[in-house]
């Protein structure tokens, strides 16, 4: 599944893409991804950082507009993961 939305005209475009469940861990299972693009336009910053051996991502918005991107952004996917994952089972 390959799903692509535009939010705010075009200022921010999500893209998910996901196998859906494919009965494992990260060796065997499936794939999953969430792209935000952004036009320059809106404030967002994106830090990889690791933790005690862990790996951690910290994605900051800065402003109203991008607050209202944002979740947009995260409701776009959330509702195409979940559409997936209903028409895949766990092997």
């Amino acid at each position: 599944m390959k799903r692509t939305k535009k939010i705010m005209g075009g200022l921010m475009n999500v893209k998910v893409e996901s196998t859906g469940y494919c009965g494992g861990d990260s060796g065997h299972g499936g794939s999953t991804s969430l792209s935000l693009i952004c036009d320059g336009q809106l404030d967002m910053e994106v830090e990889q950082y690791p933790v005690d051996g862990e790996n951690n991502l910290s994605i900051n918005f800065r402003g109203d507009w991008e607050l209202y991107a944002f979740i947009k952004a995260l409701e776009f996917a959330t509702k195409e993961l979940k559409k997936v994952a209903k028409s895949t089972k766990i092997r």
